[in-house]
């Protein structure tokens, strides 16, 4: 358990410290670069971006010295502080969940062959915030993508049991969705969402890289914090996972 100070308002605030003027019929005009309002604003957010605040991670010392700025920029414009002991900061229970190498396992069972994944290197468990050791195995089924939208005439899930089972998936959805529909159907919530509404016990998402030609996908380069399958451009993911099972293991 972490206790970070968290500045009471988001900083996004400071972009809007002027008072507005009444709605009226006629729009207001966009502020030029060399308006007052507009070079505030643009010395917070290069003060909130700068390299030195180190990403701003909660609890680290960037993050502290950008609290401390949004805390002064407050009181420069005129808001009262309002959090513990009068401060401009409440302190807030925050839950970290590390990957710990140690204990992290990933076994592809098939046809009585064992095959342990290297982590880091060929996989990265998913950080549980709800269990500190978790483990299981089933048998693997294959997804597709993962994506049921009946609206589009789209199911990966079709006469498909994932009940007991581990998913096996790529990222995204079909190029030929819109955008807006692509994108919600390629958020990983919404994947999950689907697959623990059909009982899958598990899930693992493969890293993939197209080439231009469409006609083949290679593995990435595993930098996407996910459990990947199988390193180098020669693995290949076959869609007849019912003589195949994952162990998975992990702890934080």
């Amino acid at each position: 358990m972490r206790l970070a100070l968290i500045a009471l308002l988001s900083v996004c605030v400071l972009t809007c410290a002027c008072r507005r003027e009444a709605d009226t019929a006629t729009p207001a005009a966009t502020p030029s670069a060399d308006q007052p309002a507009a070079k505030r604003i643009e010395a917070d957010v290069r003060q909130l971006a700068d390299d030195r605040m180190e990403g701003r991670e909660t609890g680290t010392r960037g993050y502290q010295m950008a609290s401390a700025y949004v805390a002064k920029r407050y009181e420069q414009i005129g808001l009262q502080p309002a959090g513990d002991g009068g401060s401009w900061f409440q302190r807030v229970p925050l839950l970290q969940a590390v990957r710990e190498e140690g204990g992290a396992r990933l076994a592809v069972i098939r046809a009585g062959k064992r095959s342990e994944l290297r982590f880091r290197e060929q996989y990265l468990p998913a950080a549980n915030y709800n269990a500190a050791a978790h483990a299981v195995e089933a048998p693997a089924v294959f997804v597709g993508q993962g994506v049921h939208a009946p609206e589009l005439q789209h199911d990966d899930f079709k006469g498909l049991d994932v009940r007991g089972r581990i998913a096996v998936l790529f990222s995204g959805a079909p190029a030929r969705f819109d955008n807006d529909r692509r994108a919600f159907y390629s958020s990983s919530r919404e994947k999950l969402r689907a697959l623990v509404a059909r009982g899958a016990v598990g899930v693992v998402f493969v890293n993939t890289k197209c080439l231009p030609s469409g006609l083949q996908c290679l593995p990435s380069e595993f930098n996407c914090g996910r459990p990947t399958l199988a390193p180098g451009g020669k693995s290949t993911l076959v869609s007849a996972p019912s003589a195949m099972r994952f162990k998975v293991s992990a702890t934080k």
